[in-house]
């Protein structure tokens, strides 16, 4: 996990956005969601898809209702989430868990 948690830190110093969802954020708006990438072509709902990912290698969802759960559902995680310099704050170099500092 420690390799992991190197990679997410140089990633937080790339074009990458990395963003930490803490527990005090309460209970998940998409429990058992897993990865998600949205692709959107403009501002409208219409023109963007949902790529969900499994062990089959994923599904493609293209139905405005659908995306527009999804899309719902991710902009409610990056709300709950620290901002990235908070995220990269506590993901050190050396892999180990900083606890999160309090909010002024």
């Amino acid at each position: 996990m420690r390799w992991q948690l190197a990679h997410l830190a140089e990633l937080c110093d790339s074009e990458a956005e990395v963003r930490v969802l803490p527990f005090r954020s309460g209970v998940h708006p998409a429990p058992g969601l897993g990865s998600m990438t949205v692709l959107r072509f403009g501002p409208a709902a219409g023109l963007s898809i949902v790529h969900l990912a499994d062990l089959a290698g994923g599904r493609v969802l293209t139905d405005t209702a659908a995306v527009s759960v999804h899309v719902r559902a991710y902009e409610q995680l990056r709300a709950l989430s620290l901002a990235p310099d908070e995220s990269a704050a506590m993901i050190p170099q050396d892999g180990r868990l900083n606890a999160p500092q309090a909010r002024t």
